[in-house]
């Protein structure tokens, strides 16, 4: 299976490991819903974003237990808050009950725990970073998976507030 262009060659490579951001094209298909179309309700949220192309390359869900012990124990400690994990790739399964991934199942056992897909390309419209996504500044980065996840977090808190959180963040209290 070949996925997206390597640095190295023209030729798109699935052996990638996510160092590439070629995935957020809007010629992937996704079926998980969108941000923008299910935009938060609560009032109090916490967001993590997974802007890697991992998800996509494995065709399903994309968490390790780290991951998925950072965004438990945010959901554990806060009960009354709205956590959405947006997943920047494209997620091939709709519905995240039927994913293969044990830790998104171990999530999904917590009623406040949302994944949600985020249209990239969508997401800059009509926003100050727009223009620089559209000119390619991100994916001629040296760091385009860092530098997506700062667009996406800007813009996540700008549009939607609340708190953002990495994905290797623990909450005690």
């Amino acid at each position: 299976m070949v996925y997206y262009q390597s640095a190295t060659s023209n030729k798109l490579d699935a052996n990638n490991n996510g160092n590439n951001v070629l995935c957020y094209s809007g010629s992937s298909v996704n079926l998980l819903e969108t941000i923008s179309k299910s935009p938060p309700k609560n009032k109090k949220r916490i967001f993590f974003i997974e802007s890697s192309c991992s998800s996509f390359i494995k065709g399903d869900f994309e968490l390790n237990p780290r991951q998925a012990c950072a965004v438990e124990s945010a959901a554990k400690m806060n009960p009354n808050t709205e956590v959405t994990i947006l997943f920047a790739s494209p997620i091939g399964v709709e519905d995240p009950l039927l994913s293969k991934n044990e830790m998104v199942q171990a999530l999904l056992t917590y009623t406040n725990v949302h994944l949600k897909h985020v249209d990239v390309e969508e997401y800059v419209k009509g926003t100050s970073l727009e223009e620089l996504y559209e000119g390619g500044a991100l994916r001629h980065s040296s760091f385009p998976v860092s530098h997506a996840s700062d667009i996406l977090r800007y813009l996540t808190l700008w549009k939607y507030g609340g708190t953002y959180l990495d994905l290797d963040v623990v909450v005690m209290k």
